[in-house]
């Protein structure tokens, strides 16, 4: 499965495939920030790209530092099609 809204900054929505690139990395989450915020803005981030406004989304990551998906989930999602089933 792809992203239905095609790739580039919003290619990673919730376990769909990304297009191969890195643009989210959480490891820059703010520290601190309660688990109720860091989900309000990755809903935000992702209404915001489902509606194909890319810029706002870079900037609201790039502002907040929360990306749409945690490392953790790009991990096993990128393993599991590239066919490393001893890291899955």
């Amino acid at each position: 499965m792809y992203a239905q809204n095609g790739g580039g900054l919003c290619s990673q929505l919730n376990g769909l495939v990304c297009n191969g690139t890195e643009y989210f990395g959480s490891k820059n989450e703010v520290e601190g920030r309660c688990s109720r915020d860091v989900e309000m803005l990755r809903l935000i981030g992702q209404y915001l790209c489902d509606k194909g406004l890319n810029s706002a989304y870079a900037q609201l990551s790039k502002e907040s530092g929360v990306s749409l998906e945690h490392d953790d989930a790009t991990e096993l999602r990128h393993a599991t099609l590239e066919g490393r089933w001893n890291d899955v």
